[in-house]
């Protein structure tokens, strides 16, 4: 039975050493591989809701692209000439028009607020008693 045992981790040991040989193998394999052609556009999208329509936009950009350059190949300012650029951001957080952009980034233009919140919750408040 002693030598069974001994039999099963030597040929337990060199199965492990021989998996552990071939996975560092590939991932070699994989470390060296590089991409036939690394991009040199990315897809981002423009978004602007107004009052009463909305416009959006997915375009594809050079990879080096600013926020503002992606808004002007877009075409929004000439369907809304009107447009204040002040507050722009990339999925909800706010950036700079120089801001460079990644692959699949969403630019969003915010209108500016109508009311202040807290005001708004004031006038409910008195209001409704």
């Amino acid at each position: 039975m002693w030598q069974q045992i001994v039999w099963w981790m030597h040929f337990v040991n060199v199965q492990i050493s021989y998996m552990a040989k071939n996975c560092e193998q590939i991932t070699d394999e994989a470390d060296r591989q590089v991409p036939a052609s690394s991009p040199v556009s990315i897809t981002v999208e423009v978004v602007y809701i107004s009052e009463t329509r909305q416009f959006l936009k997915s375009l594809q950009v050079p990879l080096d692209s600013t926020v503002m350059e992606v808004i002007e190949l877009s075409g929004l300012m000439l369907e809304f000439p009107h447009l204040n650029l002040s507050s722009v951001g990339v999925y909800g957080k706010l950036v700079s028009l120089e801001a460079p952009l990644q692959a699949f980034d969403r630019v969003e233009i915010y209108r500016p607020l109508l009311v202040n919140p807290k005001e708004a919750r004031r006038q409910r408040a008195k209001k409704n008693g």
